[in-house]
């Protein structure tokens, strides 16, 4: 149900931080629906599955380097050409950085070990 600024507005002034967790959190909650497009009947964001992502880069250093790794990338990425974005993975004590461009609207990415 979409809501009206001014109703956002009023819940947010109403809210009372719980002990412990602060100011932050109430406002978070706000922010979390606006940037959702849940507010103000905005256009709805599209996000990249980034979970294949990580897929495919395990996939690739199984394939090319005979490596099993766990890769990590940020949960919610917007999905949007020419974004780009790091995800990370630790082998032997060391960390490693993939640099993830995406090269359209689709989805489709290209990534390479940065450094």
């Amino acid at each position: 149900m979409p809501y009206s600024r001014t109703s956002l507005v009023v819940a947010w002034a109403r809210m009372r931080p719980r002990p412990g967790l602060g100011r932050l959190t109430a406002t978070g909650i706000v922010v979390a629906a606006v940037m959702s497009g849940a507010a103000f009947g905005s256009t709805t964001t599209k996000f990249l599955n980034t979970g294949r992502v990580e897929q495919a880069i395990e996939h690739t250093a199984l394939a090319e380097r005979k490596m099993k790794i766990v890769v990590r990338c940020p949960a919610r990425v917007e999905q949007r050409k020419g974004l780009t974005f790091a995800c990370t993975t630790v082998v032997d004590g060391a960390t490693t950085r993939f640099v993830v461009t995406q090269l359209n609207n689709a989805g489709d990415v290209h990534y390479r070990a940065a450094g």
